[in-house]
This record gives C-alpha cells, sequence and structure tokens, in this order.
C-alpha cells in the first residue's frame, strides 16, 4: 500500500463494466477491491510474470483508513481474503450470443499470502480481471473511498456506486430486476413489500445519513401490468453543491 492517506481524499475510478456487473461482496470485500483499485490504477503495482497483480494489504494502515477498531485485524483480513478469493465477478454479454444469456465470470483473485510476523497480507488480483476494471480514460465512475467505504450495507455501496456513474445527470432510473440481478440480492427480495423493506429503504437511507448525496425516490409502474413496480427513478443532488448555491 502507499504512504497513508486520509481516506476522505483518495478518489476511486472504476469502469463502468465493473459499476454495471454482477456480484455479491461484503461491506469489508469491497473495502479491499478499493484499495486495490486505487494501488492498480495509480500504478504502484505492476503486473508480475504470472498474470497477477500482488496488493500488499498493512493491516495497521487498512484498519486506520477504514476505522477499524478490531483487536484482530490481521485475522479479520486473512478471512476476507479467503472469502473473495471463492468469489467471482459476472459481465454479461448480450452482443455476442443473442437470445441467450451470454457471461463472462471472472474470479476476483487467484492467490493470497498472509504474513503475520510483517503485519500484511498480499492479494493476487485476477489480470483478465483488472484489464476489464482499470479501464478509466472514457466510461468511469469516480466517487471517494472516505463516502463509500464508510456504508455499512453492500447493497447501499452498490447502489451509491451506480448512482455516481452519473454525477451530473441528477435523476437515473434503474429497473427492480436490474438491481436484483447486478446486485446479486436475494429472491425474495423479488416481492415488492421485501425490496421496499430491506434494500430500498434502508440503502436510501444510509447514503443520505453518510454521504454528500442526498436522494429521493418514485416508484414507476410496469406499462403493461399498473399493479406491478418495475423500476426505480432515483432523484439526487451533491449535498456540497447545493450548499454553495443556497
Amino acid at each position: 500500500m502507499p504512504a497513508l492517506a486520509k481516506k476522505s481524499d483518495i478518489i476511486i475510478r472504476q469502469a463502468n463494466a465493473l459499476t454495471s456487473a454482477a456480484y455479491n461482496l461484503t461491506r469489508n470485500e469491497k473495502r479491499l477491491v478499493y484499495i486495490a483499485l486505487d494501488d492498480i490504477i495509480n500504478k504502484r503495482i505492476q503486473c508480475n510474470e504470472f498474470g497477477q497483480y500482488p496488493v500488499k494489504i498493512n493491516h495497521i494502515d487498512y484498519a486506520s483508513i477504514f476505522e477499524d477498531d478490531s483487536e484482530n485485524i490481521g485475522q479479520d483480513i486473512l478471512k476476507l481474503t479467503a472469502s473473495l478469493n471463492k468469489k467471482e465477478v459476472i459481465f454479461y454479454r448480450p452482443d455476442e450470443d443473442i437470445g441467450k444469456n451470454a457471461l463472462d465470470a471472472i474470479s476476483w483473485t487467484t492467490k493470497r499470502s498472509y504474513r503475520a510476523s510483517l503485519g500484511a497480507t498480499t492479494v493476487f488480483f485476477n489480470a483478465e480481471l483488472v484489464n476489464i476494471i482499470t479501464k478509466v480514460d472514457t466510461n468511469f465512475t469516480r466517487f471517494l473511498m472516505g463516502e463509500a467505504g464508510r456504508l455499512n450495507s453492500p447493497y447501499a455501496m452498490r447502489l451509491y456506486e451506480s448512482l455516481q456513474q452519473w454525477p451530473d445527470q441528477q435523476s437515473v432510473t434503474l429497473e427492480v430486476d436490474w438491481m436484483i440481478e447486478r446486485y446479486e440480492l436475494p429472491e425474495s427480495y423479488r416481492r415488492m413489500s421485501d425490496f421496499r423493506r430491506r434494500f430500498l429503504k434502508p440503502a436510501v437511507k444510509e447514503i443520505n445519513e453518510h454521504t454528500s448525496i442526498m436522494i429521493d425516490y418514485e416508484e414507476v409502474a410496469d406499462k403493461i401490468r399498473s399493479n406491478r413496480i418495475a423500476a426505480i427513478t432515483f432523484n439526487y443532488s451533491n449535498r456540497t453543491e447545493k450548499a454553495t448555491h443556497s
């Protein structure tokens, strides 16, 4: 990891391909991915001869950046890197297989090395994945690691990132089925009552309380089945900009 910076000052950039991909990580797994994105995109880490990007996580620095006061931070990081190593991210490729759900599923990492005596864990990110998610010349999402990292719910983190994909638009409509698929929400959330109670309301509340974005939303009825909610229109503004213009 680089010299320690204030977490609120670290700007994360990720390709929109990752913002709209399908995956389900825990909050701490996403925090680790944020650190990796920052290190790799800022060229602090190069691909090794085995097609891996070795991201070194200093346990004390991780705890400081995310204000984690766990007494067993090393063991916590060991466990989260183990779970991340078993997960994959899915990129849908509809243009490559008409009429079918074409997709590429890629593992996040290929290896992890834990060194308790050094107070560090090295996570080896898959080079094929890195090549996709770090294309940030155009079509990328930008946000503050301090804001995203202080959110407790990984679902709130995903919604926050989705809204940051269009920071100047101030209104975005996302299909309910799309959010369930891409955020990998539980199947029970297809019941609108569960979707509202367990995802929508808590995520919006958390983003409003812990980030610079202020959100409200409107439910959009299906054009054919008016009793079914097909999408959510999120209206949002930057709290800082609003204060500046008031």
